[in-house]
């Protein structure tokens, strides 16, 4: 079901029937920009291990730095996510103060969050930072007397969110 919920915003539910539970709630915001429309879908869990703030930001920031969503995009207020999500704000708010203090939005006063101009850079970051900790992974596996094929087997296994 598709429906306006003001100021440009459309909230598409999925129907319970249909493979998700009547637990998960499945939003697919449209942002009006200047230029054009920018699709934010966002999906949310209530029987996900995972907090729903984290399930949030992981899903803002992935967008962020895939380039989906340009710099000075304006983002969904928080009030506007969370009841369209129908969380608290308290988790919205949470969701987007930690992206803030990742460096991937800013907050205008009165105004809303706006995707910040340096994604690239904190990708790159990121990037860095996989390549030193897979670094360190190798080291202890060597040290472990695993082999190269284990090792990938077991990144492939923490890739996909298995347990070993």
């Amino acid at each position: 079901m598709l429906r306006c919920t003001g100021k440009g915003f459309f909230l598409f539910e999925a129907d319970s029937k249909k493979r998700l539970t009547s637990l998960h709630i499945v939003c697919i915001l449209y942002i009006c920009s200047k230029s054009e429309v920018i699709e934010l879908a966002i999906i949310v869990s209530l029987q996900s291990e995972i907090p729903a703030y984290e399930q949030i930001k992981a899903q803002i920031k992935a967008q962020i730095l895939s380039g989906e969503l340009a710099a000075d995009e304006p983002l969904t207020s928080m009030r506007q996510l969370a009841r369209d999500l129908r969380v608290s704000v308290i988790t919205t708010t949470r969701a987007y103060g930690d992206l803030e203090a990742e460096g991937l939005i800013y907050t205008v006063q009165g105004r809303g969050c706006y995707v910040k101009g340096n994604a690239d850079l904190v990708r790159e970051q990121y990037v860095r930072s996989v390549g030193d900790a897979l670094a360190a992974a190798a080291n202890k596996g060597k040290a472990a007397g695993l082999t190269l094929a284990e090792l990938q087997r077991r990144l492939e296994e923490a890739f996909h969110g298995q347990r070993h």
